[in-house]
Parts: structure tokens; sequence; C-alpha cells
């Protein structure tokens, strides 16, 4: 993903080059050795470098998973169709994820509760 500049990539398979301009992403298909580009919203793709979380249209499960990592905690959907609920948000890393979970209670309408074996519960508000 090239965020600013310009950048020349070789093909493997026919050894051309395809240019890349800010704001597109390249892909390798590895089966056929060839590349293809997409315009993408680079904020998306550079999250990560300042610190946040960026989340477009992701399943609560995907989102769930990558805090319980972030924050060493576990999460129990109470209704696994909760696991396909979408939030699309960038979050701060470094905020606290009490914090976090109100934000996503507030638009993926669901609720969050720590139980006795300290696991945060997921349910339907």
């Amino acid at each position: 993903t090239l965020v600013k500049g310009k950048v020349k990539i070789s093909d493997i398979a026919d050894e051309k080059s395809i240019g890349l301009e800010p704001g597109e992403q390249a892909a390798l298909n590895y089966k056929s050795g060839k590349y293809s580009v997409r315009k993408v919203e680079v904020a998306h793709y550079t999250a990560w470098k300042d610190g946040l979380f960026s989340f477009q249209s992701a399943p609560l499960s995907e989102i769930m998973r990558k805090l319980s990592r972030w924050y060493n905690c576990d999460f129990q959907f109470e209704d696994s169709s909760l696991e396909n609920l979408h939030f699309t948000g960038t979050l701060d890393k470094h905020q606290n994820l009490k914090d976090l979970l109100l934000l996503i209670s507030e638009t993926c309408s669901v609720d969050f509760h720590v139980n006795k074996e300290n696991t945060i519960i997921i349910s339907s508000k």
C-alpha cells in the first residue's frame, strides 16, 4: 500500500513493470505470479503504525480476536449470531479497554459484562 511517492514493481511472470501511485495497493497472486493494483483507503492499512485499530465493516468476532490479543483478555459471545455484527471505525490502541467497548456497544447494539472468571461476555442489548 503506497502512501506517498511512486513505486514500480516487476511482474514475475512476464517481467513487466507496474507503477503504483499514492492510494493504491498491489497484491501478488502466487499461483499466476501476477500483480493486481487497486485503489484503497490508505488510512485503513497504515493505522497500525499510528497506534490505531482500523475496522472497515469488520465482523465483531474479528474485532474481539484483535482486542483479546492486544489487551490480553478473553471474550465470549452469549449468542453466536452476534459474531457476525459489523463495525466500522478507528479506535486508539492505547485507550482504556472499557472505553473502547463502550464505543462499540453504542454502534453495534451489544453489551459487555465481566463474569467471575474475568471473561468479557458479549450479549444483545
